[in-house]
């Protein structure tokens, strides 16, 4: 087999159907309650992200595990993604592995939340969601998360 490298991309057909966008990378997610990480911090080398983007499609995997949880209080959520989320008014959902969580009724949903950069968490109890607080995490709570997004960039 031989290497094959184009220059301008891909044409499908004669509309815009070119595939010019394609890019991979790293980056640093984190955790927030309320929006606030005070005393949070990180198992060494578990906190990382990697991104695929396709076009207008970014597929995420993240691994996140805590050593403190901090004193920060309130909604659970993951920051730092890599593009910003199209604003779609749709929220996407992401498959989640999670370790060490406290009073959980079913496994935890996290979704990217539309024109931004982050995802909140929740969870089902009663047929009705329930938002993940910094109360059913641990100091050693760990995700790994992967799913994929819209981005308008």
């Amino acid at each position: 087999f031989r290497d094959l490298y184009l220059r301008g991309g891909i044409q499908f057909d004669a509309r815009s159907n070119k595939l010019d966008d394609y890019e991979e990378g790293t980056f640093t997610p984190a955790i927030t309650f309320n929006g606030a990480s005070s005393g949070i911090s990180y198992t060494s080398g578990r906190q990382s992200g990697i991104y695929t983007k396709v076009g207008k499609l970014v597929t995420y995997s993240i691994h996140i595990q805590l050593t403190n949880k901090g004193s920060s209080t309130g909604a659970l959520q993951v920051t730092s993604l890599p593009f910003t989320s199209s604003n779609n008014d749709k929220y996407t959902p992401g498959s989640v592995f999670i370790q060490a969580m406290n009073s959980m009724s079913t496994l935890p949903i996290f979704r990217v939340m539309p024109n931004g950069t982050v995802m909140d968490c929740y969870q089902m109890i009663s047929s009705t969601y329930s938002t993940v607080t910094n109360a059913n995490c641990t100091s050693t709570s760990g995700f790994l998360i992967s799913g994929q997004y819209y981005t308008d960039q």
